[in-house]
């Protein structure tokens, strides 16, 4: 499947199918996927999300039977009503389904899986790729091919593998999730050892909780869902460990168990070393169950609740033999015969408290030291077993410690039964709790009563809630009880009596609604008003019980509250002296006074009754007269009385006798004086007229429950005009708006921003004048005038305006920096604020400074001028000036360019030239803002950023170039108010933006050849040189050359490649350097810069690529084949070298090869050298081989040679199923190739003749290329190859095989085992010179042809040869190319397989021991001379046989099987490869 679809269920849609809303289902959202094969949802707890918790849905993918096999098993989690990708499960393979299984809070999650071969085999190929490793699952060293478990990880949110210790277990043991340093120690995979599932199941049977798969293997397989656990350690404290490291014995003493625990070292499927702790045994005390179906060994277990110590005898004893162990071996330890466990006395069984001693015990004994078991908390349960009343108590008696507790239920008596045990235990205790009835006196609760003054006759409750005090109340028990009341006859009691007046007072009870209720009738003497505190006792006469007839005495109150007269007062003067406007305070004496005796000529005042306050005065005053209610004139007695005088309203009389209240204050102060009646009055300034005033007068007492506190009187007072000073007066509304300013002033303090203008720092102006004017900043000199500023003008009342001048003037200017200055007349202020503009006097005018903002307080004065004086009055403006913010400005570069893989990147100076405006608002930040579009998916990790400064910080993704724009905006905070600009003329800002790609080297051709220098070697790849990979946009590059890429450049190691050719984009050439091993290969791209607007330097996309397999140079080959122990297989072999440690000397040899077979380091090897200079190695010098890994032939390699820029190679290797690769391949550095379609059987040599490789083996086809329709070559051993097609010598086929060849200028000789070339009878050797083939005389009758070098004049040929033409030879034979005839040479006693031939000198290797009679380890040496004959020179031994040989630079190369070399140094240890160099060029001195 390519998708996964969800649908979703709606309740109330339109359902077709059944005509009506009973709900559908619609479609909600497609998932693509990936071979999906199963889904699942499940849902996990996740404190993530607000709802706790996450519905998932598991996707499984299974693809197979497809190369690009690509696992895509997903999670995906429902956030914000749809399915989003929350986890990727890359390493389990062939996923089939999922089944969730939850247990308490833990969730776990089996993955199907039915991974097939090529599943497997793409899952081997992935197991070490990083890239495959995304999801947090991927933490093994290899992919998981079999159905396994996963856990969901609630801290995390992701399915990893299963914890032995989940969050949940450890937050109930210590009460916090398992530490993240911890977790990996608990988690470990749950792999299921069935194969091919493709589908899972849970089946619950009982408590038994089963899992069904469904396999392609093994059927239905049904496995128990279980978590293994070692039962019996429930307080463990002892522990002794197995001497035998097979695990440990313990003690559980909660459980009294003694459990023995394997340990087993495995590997889990992590690949990590643990140890696997499972049960082996638990004894018990009592039977305890291990598992679903097996239980304990407990009989005759006892004293494990007690254990102290545990001993295992004998000592030093194993309980599990180990795997090593033999009957004779001593060293392991002796099988345990038993274990003895020390006790003391159990705890468990204990109550908690102090611990009872203990014996003490050795320390040296204890395994590990003794730990007090835990105690026994005792719980005891009570149990009502029988009650005479169910509710006898509020609370079931409990005993806790030993108390018993009990909380009877009121007013209930009876008996109880209960029974007490502890739990655990076989203790009881039966006892029993009786609760007696009570006979208790009558009771009630008393109220207190309260009534007015003066309100007469009262029957009022003063108690409530009556009880008999039986224990069955009836209503004619309440009816029949009454009360005895006491009161005191003093105080305010003797004021009160009682209805009918008889003592004891006696109170009646009545019933309402069933309750009891007590009642008293009173009245209190007329204008009396107190309280009285009176004792009431309730008797029940039918009581029987004289401690329960009569109730405890209660008290109550009855009170009187006091009801206000209203006072009287009398005023001496109706009409007040007259006064002028602000006149001075004004004292009137007795102006409330006494005339005279009591009676209807009595004038003053008085608070009232006497009982209001001469009873209980509240304020202190001079002795003064006051009557009372009584009429009783006290005369000169000192009195305290308390009221005030107050104007209760004034009218102003605005016609004779028409009086209309007054809106005005008249008064400033108004004062009579309570005490001696005095007034004194201050009339508020400027007012004048005739007014009626009414004033009153009001006591203390107040106006509670109907009372009176206050009378009314009136007086006439006329007050007289005078001038006032002129004012201004109806401003506009404007000017008393309150102003809050969006920028700092001096002196005002900051304040919170405002939320109408956010932009702004918003600050309060406190001291700001009710008259102001605001303006915004000015960017130029202008003069503002404004009409009319100030209005009605007021010169005083209407008649003092007619005869007055008034005159308007400015007094002073604060913070003039803020007008216009002329600064050639000593900066005088010449836009400075003025008044009387255009003959009008409110009319104001100014000219301000350009960027400059403030506050101008301008102070003004008004003059009323005349006849008798002059009358000043002076105000304030403040004049404030608004800042009004300049746009920012900026300069970006025309164009960006920066390097592919650079990461995170800064730019620095990206954006110059920032400004904020002019100076005044330097205070303001500038914020930059950027957006990127690109032509390349990804270009960008994140979005690009640009800070205050200007710097720019990039986030390239790696592998990515492209193409695209930034578009940069340009911002500062100064805001936008009063018309003000934030952002930046000219912004946004569009450039273009380049990531260009780093130079890639896909591969070179050819990958290897000589050390010396000027070979050609071709360099592929891409972006080496094009518009695109090279080149900015043409407009905004500056004198750059675009139309040729000739300035790339190749190193070679760093050095510099020679004679280098731009060819394309994707193709360079160039001539190598001498050099010497695997050589890395560096394309170096010239780039341009980045400038900024200054001409700084913001990026250079100067780049390099990198090939790092690079390219061989070598001037020795080496190969052969690694055998194994048995040597009955070999393994191909390739290598280079040596490496050498001296600089070449300046001429070189010829070229020489061989093919003869050694044995080194069980290495097979061959050696080829070009005709390139290579320094021989200084005694002590080591030299070293470089062999080539990855060739990947199966066999061994039996020739070598260079050819077109490649290294041929033979042998007897197979191709498998690639047959063209077997025998005979090229390598090219890296990889091998076929030659057309290669040939048939073993290759034994390898030459160059005539531009041609030349093949020699024992095959007898050559196979051509079927694809280019070349033919298949009937050819026998030996075969042409021109680099295209093969082709025969002479067009003659060899009948047999050809073991070595030679060439020799135009000649090209053949030696093996052979009978006849084409028509020409040969045995065994034979000569081509381009035309036609002939034998060598009368060849050679020899078992093996090995080795052949000659000259023009001699031809040597090694082998197991015994006859050369007629001539009897020891194994070396000799060919007079002049004479035509053979010669032999001194014979060696073994084969000779190695033939050198150097100028003069013939080196000689192989199995022999004697050259001659002159012994001789494997290898010797002659110096041929005129006369022929032949004397073998010793050049030390080798420890072994010699397979090839070469001379190159002074050296003889040998290789072949041996360990050591012998000569004038001792014996050197050589492993299967050495060379023997001559010190210069004499013919002593040679050395290994």
């Amino acid at each position: 499947a390519s998708e996964a679809v969800v649908w979703r269920h709606s309740r109330s849609a339109w359902n077709p199918l059944l005509r009506s809303r009973a709900g559908a289902f619609n479609l909600w959202q497609t998932i693509p996927t990936i071979g999906a094969y199963g889904l699942r949802s499940f849902v996990v707890p996740y404190q993530g999300v607000a709802a706790g918790q996450l519905l998932m849905l598991g996707i499984a993918s299974r693809q197979s039977g497809e190369m690009d096999y690509e696992p895509a098993s997903e999670l995906w989690a429902f956030v914000d009503g749809a399915f989003v990708p929350w986890q990727q499960f890359d390493n389990i393979y062939g996923m089939t389904g999922m089944t969730a299984l939850t247990e308490g809070q833990e969730v776990h999650i089996v993955v199907s899986v039915a991974c097939d071969a090529l599943c497997q085999s793409f899952a081997a190929a992935n197991s070490n790729s990083t890239q495959r490793r995304r999801a947090l699952l991927a933490t093994g060293p290899s992919p998981i091919t079999t159905s396994t478990v996963l856990q969901w990880d609630q801290r995390f949110g992701q399915l990893v593998f299963p914890m032995a210790l989940t969050d949940t277990d450890h937050e109930a043991k210590f009460g916090m999730p398992v530490p993240d340093k911890e977790r990996a120690e608990h988690s470990g995979a749950v792999l299921l050892n069935v194969s091919g599932v493709v589908h899972a199941a849970t089946v619950r049977v009982g408590s038994l909780t089963l899992l069904a798969l469904s396999s392609e293997s093994d059927g239905v397989v049904l496995m128990e869902w279980d978590f293994p656990r070692i039962p019996g350690l429930e307080g463990a404290t002892l522990v002794i460990p197995d001497p035998s490291d097979a695990g440990f014995m313990a003690v559980g003493e909660t459980s009294r168990a003694l459990v023995r625990v394997r340990r087993t070292p495995q590997y889990d499927s992590l690949g990590r070393l643990v140890s696997e702790l499972t049960w082996g045994e638990t004894l018990s005390e009592e039977p305890l169950p291990v598992d679903r179906l097996q239980s304990s060994r407990f009989a005759l277990v006892q004293g494990l609740a007690g254990a102290e110590r545990l001993d295992l005898h004998p000592p030093g004893c194993g309980l599990v033999a180990a795997a090593n162990c033999t009957a004779v071996n001593a060293s392991c330890p002796p099988p345990c015969e038993f274990l003895l466990v020390h006790s003391g006395v159990p705890r468990h069984t204990l109550p908690c408290g102090d611990a009872p001693p203990v014996s003490a015990v050795p320390p040296h004994l204890l395994v590990p030291t003794y730990v007090p078991p835990r105690c026994s908390e005792p719980v005891v349960v009570v149990e009502l077993t029988s009650t005479t009343s169910a509710d006898l108590f509020v609370v079931p008696p409990s005993i806790v410690d030993g108390t018993l507790t009990l909380e009877p239920r009121n007013g209930a008596f009876g008996t109880s039964q209960f029974l007490a045990y502890v739990e655990g235990s076989d203790f009881q205790y039966q006892f029993a709790v009786t609760v007696n009835p009570v006979r208790y006196p009558p009771t009630f609760e008393a109220v207190d009563v309260v009534v007015l003054e003066d309100s007469g006759v009262n029957v009022l409750q003063f108690a409530k809630n009556i009880q008999t005090g039986r224990a069955i109340q009836t209503t004619q028990h309440l009816l029949g009880m009454h009360f005895e009341l006491f009161l005191p006859a003093t105080g305010d009691c003797a004021s009160l009596e009682a209805v009918p007046a008889v003592l004891p007072w006696l109170g009646t009870v009545y019933v309402a609604d069933g309750v009891g209720y007590g009642a008293v009738r009173f009245k209190w003497q007329a204008n009396r008003w107190g309280t009285c505190r009176i004792t009431a006792v309730l008797v029940d006469p039918e009581e029987s019980d004289p401690l329960a007839q009569r109730s405890p005495q209660v008290s109550f109150s009855i009170t009187a509250l006091a009801v206000n007269d209203a006072p009287v007062f009398t005023l001496q003067y109706p009409v007040l002296p007259d006064v002028g406007q602000a006149s001075p305070l004004v004292r009137v004496e007795e102006f409330v006074f006494q005339l005279g005796q009591i009676g209807s000529q009595f004038l003053g005042w008085s608070l009232g009754p006497y009982e209001d306050f001469c009873e209980e005065p509240r304020v202190l005053h001079r002795a003064f007269p006051c009557l009372c209610a009584d009429g009783v004139f006290l005369g000169d007695r000192s009195i305290r009385c308390e009221y005030n005088f107050t104007i209760a309203k004034i009218e102003k009389q605005v016609a004779p006798g028409v009086f209309e209240p007054d809106t005005q204050v008249l008064f400033n102060r108004f004062e009579i004086g309570s005490a001696d009646g005095n007034l004194e009055y201050l009339l508020n300034p400027g007012r004048f007229g005739t007014f009626r005033i009414t004033i009153m007068m009001m006591d203390d007492g107040g106006t509670s429950r109907g009372g009176i506190d206050r009378s009314f009187d009136t007086v006439m007072l006329t007050v007289k005009q005078i001038i006032v000073p002129p004012s201004v007066e109806g401003y506009t509304e404007d000017l008393y708006r309150p102003l809050r300013l969006p920028f700092p002033l001096p002196d005002v303090p900051p304040a919170e921003e405002d939320p109408l203008m956010a932009d702004f720092a918003d600050v309060p102006l406190k001291n700001i004048t009710a008259i102001n004017l605001t303006v915004p900043e000015m960017h130029f000199v202008v003069r503002q005038v404004y009409d009319d500023f100030l209005t009605d003008f007021v010169n005083g009342p209407p008649d003092q305006e007619e005869a007055n001048e008034l005159v308007l003037s400015i007094v002073s200017i604060t913070n003039d920096f803020l007008f216009t200055q002329d600064a050639t007349a000593n900066e005088t202020c010449t836009g400075c604020p003025q008044f009387n503009v255009g003959g009008r006097m409110g009319t104001l005018a100014f000219e301000l400074t350009p960027f400059a903002y403030g506050v101008s307080t301008i102070e003004i004065e008004l003059i009323s001028i005349g006849e008798f004086g002059n009358v000043t009055s002076n105000f304030q403006i403040d004049l404030i000036v608004l800042p009004v913010n300049n746009p920012p400005s900026a300069t970006l570069p025309d164009f960006l360019g920066v390097v592919e893989g650079s990461g995170v990147m800064e730019v620095p100076m990206f954006a110059t030239n920032i400004s904020v405006g002019p100076e005044n608002e330097q205070w303001q930040q500038a914020m930059f803002s950027i957006q990127s579009e690109v032509d390349t998916p990804f270009l960008l990790r994140s979005s690009p950023v640009v800070s205050f400064n200007g710097s720019l910080t990039l986030n390239l993704t790696d592998e990515r170039h492209g193409e695209g724009t930034l578009t940069v905006m340009l911002h500062d905070d100064g805001g936008r108010f009063v018309g003000g600009q934030s952002a930046a003329l000219g912004f946004p800002k569009t450039l273009p933006l380049k990531v260009f790609p780093l130079p890639r080297v896909v591969s070179l051709s050819p990958c290897v050849g000589p050390v010396n220098a000027g070979w050609t070697v071709t360099v592929f790849g891409q972006y080496f040189g094009s518009h695109y990979s090279r080149n900015a946009p043409w407009s905004l590059l500056n004198n750059s050359n675009t139309s040729t890429f000739e300035d790339v450049a190749v190193l070679v190691d760093g050095m510099p490649c020679q004679r280098q050719v731009f060819v394309s984009d994707t193709q360079l050439l160039c001539d190598m350097p001498p050099g010497r091993g695997r050589k890395t290969i560096d394309v170096h791209v010239p780039g341009g810069e980045s400038l900024s607007a200054n001409g700084d330097v913001l990026s250079r996309w100067n780049r390099t690529g990198t090939y790092a397999s690079g390219v061989v140079q070598a001037d020795i080959y080496y190969a052969g084949g690694a055998t194994g122990v048995t040597n009955t297989e070999e393994a191909g072999l390739v290598a280079f070298g040596p490496d050498m440690t001296v600089q070449p000397v300046a001429s070189c040899a010829s070229s020489s090869s061989s093919n003869a077979s050694t044995t080194a380091n069980n290495a097979t090897t061959n050696s080829s050298a070009e005709g390139t200079c290579a320094a021989p190695s200084r005694p002590g010098q080591p030299a070293s081989l470089s062999v080539v890994p990855g060739v990947g032939l199966t066999r061994s390699v039996r020739a070598i040679m260079p050819f077109q820029d490649r290294v041929v190679l033979g042998g007897s290797f197979l191709g498998g199923a690639a047959r063209h690769l077997s025998y005979l391949v090229s390598w090219d550095g890296q990889k091998v190739a076929a030659l057309a379609g290669g040939v048939d059987g073993t290759v034994n040599s390898l030459n160059r003749w005539d531009g041609k490789l030349v093949v020699g083996g024992a095959f007898s086809l050559l196979y051509g290329d079927q694809t280019l329709g070349q033919e298949t070559l009937k050819s026998g051993g030996l075969g042409l190859w021109n680099g295209v097609e093969w082709s025969m010598a002479g067009g003659a086929l060899v009948h047999g095989a050809v073991t070595c060849t030679h060439v020799q200028g135009s000649l090209l000789v053949v030696a093996g085992r052979f009978r006849k070339v084409g028509n020409t009878s040969a045995s065994n050797i034979a000569m081509f010179d381009g035309r036609r083939w002939r034998a060598l005389g009368e060849g050679l009758r020899a078992r093996d042809v090995l080795a052949m070098a000659g000259s023009e004049q001699d031809l040597f040929v090694a082998g197991d040869i015994s006859i050369a033409g007629s001539v009897q030879v020891g194994n070396l034979a000799r060919w007079l190319m002049v004479e035509q005839e053979w010669r032999p040479m001194q014979e060696f006693n073994a084969v000779v397989r190695a033939l050198a031939l150097v100028g003069n000198r013939l080196f000689v290797g192989g199995d022999f021991s004697l050259a001659g009679i002159l012994p001789a380890g494997a290898i010797a040496q002659t110096v041929l001379d005129g006369d022929g004959e032949v004397v073998w020179k010793e050049m030390g031994s080798v420890g072994g046989s010699i397979h090839s040989m070469l001379y190159n630079q002074g050296c003889v190369y040998i290789g072949g099987r041996f360990d050591s070399v012998a000569g004038r140094e001792g014996v050197l240890a050589a492993r299967n490869a050495a060379r023997w160099c001559l010190d210069g060029a004499a013919e002593t001195g040679e050395s290994w």
